[in-house]
Order: C-alpha cells, then structure tokens, then sequence
C-alpha cells in the first residue's frame, strides 16, 4: 500500500510539474517616470494602471507589472500637477518590456469632445540628420504636438465629410481627392483604420485647416487655421485653386498642419535616454541612427528590427494595414515608419515646378525607404495608395 502511495505521490508531482509551463504566455513591463521637463524622475504619488492588472501606486519614479498576459495592453499613468499619460504596449511573453516615461506638467483639458492622440515631441539644441548622419539640425528648438497615428480613413471621412457639407456656406470645403480606405496592389479587404491614402500634398494641407475648424466647432476651442492666402483660410485643394494652395502662407497659428521635414525627422529620431541604436555624440537625449527605422534596435538591413516597427515591401502582403499595429517609437509615435509615406510641409525646387517632401516609406517600398534619415521628393499634385500624412501642432 506504500509503495503505492509513493507512486501516486511522485506521479501528481510529475503532472504538477509538467503543468507549470502550459498557462497562459506572461511577460513583464516596468519603467522609469521622468518630469518631461526636468527630466528627473518624478517621486511623488503616482498612480500606473494597465489593462487587467490592478493599480500601483509608486513614489519612487519607477514601477513595474509581473505575470501580464501577453497581448496588447493599455498603460495609463496619473500624478498631481501633470496630464494623464496613455499609450499602448505589447507585452511579449517571457520578455520583460521596458517602457519610459515622460509626464507633461499640467492639467488634462476639461471638456473635450473631439481629440485625436498626440505625443508631445520637446524641441532640442541639435539634432543629427540624414541617412548617415552627417549633418545636425538646430532650427526644431520647440516643443510640439506630433499625431501619434497616421491618419486614418475614419478620421479623414468624419472631417472631410463635416467640412464640405452645403451647410458650412461660404466656409464650405473642397477637394481634389476624396481619399481612399488604404491601399494594396490588388483589390482586397479594407477597414476604416486603415491609413486614408490616394490625397496630394493640397488635400492634406487644406484638410489640416478643416481639422483646426472641426476642433474648435466640437470643443469650443480658438485654435488658429494654419494656411492662409492673402489673410484668407485656404479651403480649396482643387486644381482650379493650385496658384492659392501652392503659396500657401504657414501662420504661425496653433493650429493643426503638416510637419516640416526636420520636425518629421526629430519626432522619428528622438529617443530620450535610451541609447540603442543612437548617433555617436549625443547623449539625453539620444537619436536614432539615420539608416534606421523609426524605433528600430539596428539598421534597416537588420530585418527582425525593421519588421518589428513598420511595413514594407517584404512584409506588408502587398496592402497597407490598420495604423498601430507595430511597435511604436520611444515617444509612442505608431508607424512612423513604413505602412505609408507622409507628407511634410517643406519643398525643394523640380525640373518640373516644385517638389513636396515625402518621409518614412511605405508598404509599397523596400525596407532602405524606410530609413529615418532619408528624404523623398514628389510633385504636390500625386496621389498614390502609399500616400498618408499625420497633422501636427505648435504647443502653445
């Protein structure tokens, strides 16, 4: 009866055991808390939540989540005299995720109805540019607002729809391209969060200055309009209209607009404290490698960092997807790399007229498009299903 026992004994330990490693994949996520504008950490009372755990509450500028089922995963963190923090995360099992953070002193604006995600981006002394990093840029000595999603065709439909109804009058909107649901070499399958493609360089520009307007008439709010010509609210991309949009003046206003190439460049570069694949010579900030992918751990030759953080032509299936689906960047920018190109602000003289500044590669193009340091040029007037943009706005 013993010896049976004993056997019974061993053979639960042996099920017990053999079980351990069959539940449900759990990774970790922990993380340091820094004053966005001291950069020291912030070591008051602070409240991290994340999606199906329970709240901590941390005072020492640090915190940590254990045994987090993998998946995406929400992280919202909440101090005194700063604005909510939010951002999504992957958790990976077996793999511990590390995810700082940078709290924006303030209050959260009460009220909102209207919002689109934004990261802030703190201006710097200098920064390096282009693919090999041999230049420096000193002009992006501000901070700003940076979309932290390309936008979508949902969001382009709701603001286009609103700006170019008969009821708006003599404010009533007008385009050249409707937009369209994405992009792919073949027809397939399409949801609305897909990035909006099929625009030029006027219909993003003009759709900024109905962005501002819907803003404000949702909110309240007296954001300026950007674009103006002759004191005027550019509200026409048409062809009829490309002596106005292609002398646009650039206010500055507070309102919604394209970036310019080096505020795009800044935004995909910056690193914060994480000195991983960075540019020799700086130091807290750190910035990406111009050869790189927004956010990537290597080059663009290495292909596990590159897929990890955008699409392109060797992983995208020939289609552009729903934004946010890769990792994002240190300041929690999605697809600043690969899915589509984006438009910018800045120009430089064609044989042909004047070109408008494309950054970040699409799912159309090889991984090297996607390099952070590389700059593409192309008439205000193409429309293509790898062209997108993301709005941005001066912090005021």
């Amino acid at each position: 009866m013993r010896k049976q026992v004993r056997f019974l004994l061993v053979l639960l330990a042996i099920l017990l055991a053999g079980s351990s490693g069959c539940g449900e994949p759990k990774g970790q996520l922990s993380g340091k808390i820094y004053d966005d504008t001291t950069k020291e950490l912030v070591t008051g009372s602070v409240v991290v939540t994340l999606t199906g755990e329970t709240s901590i509450t941390v005072t020492n500028g640090q915190y940590q989540f254990i045994d987090v089922p993998a998946g995406e995963k929400t992280l919202m963190i909440q101090a005194e005299g700063y604005k909510t923090y939010t951002a999504s995360v992957h958790i990976k099992a077996d793999q511990t995720i590390t995810k700082d953070v940078h709290l924006v002193q303030g209050t959260d604006s009460p009220g909102l109805v209207f919002s689109i995600a934004e990261a802030l981006v703190p201006g710097v002394t200098s920064f390096p540019t282009g693919t090999n990093d041999s230049t420096t840029c000193a002009e992006v000595n501000y901070p700003y607002y940076v979309a932290k999603y390309q936008v979508t065709y949902e969001l382009w439909k709701r603001i286009y729809d609103w700006a170019t109804s008969d009821d708006r009058g003599v404010g009533q909107y007008h385009f050249q391209n409707a937009g369209q649901m994405g992009g792919s070499r073949e027809p397939g399958p399409k949801t609305d969060q897909h990035p909006v493609t099929t625009i030029n360089w006027r219909d993003a520009m003009v759709w900024c200055n109905a962005l501002t307007e819907y803003y404000n008439d949702q909110n309240t709010t007296n954001l300026a309009c950007v674009y103006t010509y002759e004191g005027q609210i550019v509200r026409d991309s048409r062809d009829e209209n490309v002596s106005v949009c292609d002398n646009v003046i650039a206010e500055n206003a507070n309102g919604f607009r394209l970036p310019t190439s080096m505020e795009w460049e800044l935004a995909g570069r910056f690193r914060g404290n994480d000195s991983t694949n960075t540019v020799d010579g700086f130091s807290n900030p750190y910035f990406t490698k111009g050869n790189s992918a927004s956010g990537a751990t290597g080059s663009y030759t290495d292909a596990d960092a590159t897929d990890a953080v955008g699409w392109h032509s060797d992983n995208s299936g020939d289609s552009t997807h729903p934004v946010g689906e890769k990792e994002a960047n240190t300041l929690g920018i999605y697809d600043m790399s690969g899915n589509v190109w984006e438009w910018c602000f800045a120009s430089n003289p064609g044989p042909l007229g004047t070109y408008r500044v494309m950054r970040g590669g699409s799912w159309f193009n090889a991984s090297n498009y996607q390099r952070i340091g590389y700059m593409q040029n192309t008439y205000p007037q193409n429309a293509h299903g790898y062209n997108g943009f993301r709005p941005v706005r001066t912090k005021s």
